[in-house]
């Protein structure tokens, strides 16, 4: 049987005549992050009287059927647009194709690499990237971690292709060396998973095993963290030591709650 590949829309309030239609186009439809995301939009939908559709892709990054069901809006009455961009450069052209029909377009999550939307409710990833790698910096010395040993961090995401895990990278990578000691590195061959959580598991495993001195993984993105948590524990039950291996274990907590938002 194939896996599934999108959630067609399907309502998440009480749909009632007379009120304006919110199509939702989300870049994953799975995990606990976007399941807030959804509760959040639900919530906005009851004080803004107005009635909610919501569908969107199952791998992150898979942005030409993102593009598809953008395109089945106009034909729904649609009178506003949530997207969540699965490519933050490929999905400009369906964002600014919306403003030209006179649609409304808010970003969630992700931003895209132009203009063409009207308002935009992100984390800021560059605070986060700063904050993760303190955290980092904390939790391996919490874990025995000494200053003077060699350390290696391994970095895992989900695409390059989103600016929002670009920003994160770029922070994670430029703030490191301002909290850890110069003999803990932190690795530039990142593991990425193209949006295959399940895949990501064996990645992570087999990324762990060919580097040396391995302490810590820094995931970016709610499917990374997933994955990540899951080859340490399965790692750990290994060892059969389930606690150390795990408290090395720190998300940027980005993929829990976007406590930085702003908007355009």
């Amino acid at each position: 049987m194939n896996a599934k590949t999108k959630q067609d829309f399907e309502p998440v309030t009480e749909i009632k005549e007379g009120r304006k239609n919110v199509y939702a186009v989300l870049k994953v439809m799975k995990g606990n992050y976007w399941e807030e995301v959804i509760r959040g939009i639900k919530d906005g939908a009851a004080k803004a009287d107005v009635n909610v559709y919501v569908g969107g892709v199952m791998k992150d990054g898979d942005w030409e059927l993102q593009r598809d069901m953008v395109k089945e809006l106009p034909g729904k009455k649609a009178d506003a647009v949530i997207l969540a961009p699965a490519d933050s450069s490929n999905m400009t052209a369906s964002a600014k194709t919306l403003r030209e029909q006179k649609l409304p377009v808010f970003l969630v999550d992700t931003a895209l690499s132009s203009n063409d939307y009207d308002a935009a409710f992100l984390t800021n990833n560059l605070e986060a990237g700063a904050e993760v790698c303190q955290q980092m910096v904390e939790q391996m010395k919490a874990n025995g971690v000494k200053e003077s040993e060699e350390a290696t961090v391994l970095v895992h995401v989900s695409t390059l292709a989103s600016t929002t895990i670009a920003d994160r990278l770029n922070s994670i990578m430029a703030n490191w060396g301002k909290f850890a000691p110069a003999s803990w590195k932190i690795e530039h061959d990142y593991i990425i998973n193209y949006g295959d959580e399940a895949g990501a598991v064996k990645l992570v495993t087999e990324k762990i095993k060919n580097t040396h001195n391995v302490k810590g993984i820094i995931a970016c993105n709610n499917g990374s963290t997933n994955a990540t948590v899951e080859a340490v524990m399965a790692a750990a039950a290994a060892a059969k030591d389930g606690s150390k291996p795990a408290q090395k274990l720190v998300n940027t907590g980005i993929s829990m709650a976007d406590k930085n938002n702003y908007k355009k």
